[in-house]
């Protein structure tokens, strides 16, 4: 099971990444990258936080 939450994890740092680089290229405001950055900071912080709970039971 950790590995699906993993698996997640990965795939949706992708996903924000190439959400960011599209961004940028596409000459929008460096706000919206830097909002894409800010939720997946708070994504990976909440899924590590997760991690840790389950790996501890």
């Amino acid at each position: 099971m950790y590995w699906l939450l993993v698996l997640a994890l990965a795939l949706v740092n992708i996903g924000g990444l190439f959400s960011v680089a599209l961004t940028l290229t596409k000459g929008a405001a460096a706000g919206g990258a830097l909002e894409t950055l800010l939720k997946l900071a708070l994504l990976d912080a909440v899924s590590f936080w997760l991690l840790r709970q389950l790996r501890d039971r």
